[in-house]
């Protein structure tokens, strides 16, 4: 996961590895984060563990 940060905004995501997901998925949940600028986003219907997956990447891209 790759996460692009400017001006303290999340302005992207990048998925570099994935075997749990479809691009739809990623993309849906990216964008999530992205227009909420936070990684308490709701879940995908039927993708719980797959969406905490996702967002829990996201979390460890965002640390120094």
């Amino acid at each position: 996961m790759e996460v692009t940060v400017k001006d303290h905004r999340i302005t992207g995501i990048q998925v570099t590895e994935s075997n749990i997901s479809s691009d739809d998925f990623n993309l849906a949940v990216a964008q999530r984060v992205m227009d909420q600028q936070s990684l308490q986003v709701d879940t995908v219907s039927r993708t719980t563990i797959s969406t905490r997956a996702f967002l829990k990447a996201v979390e460890n891209a965002l640390r120094p």
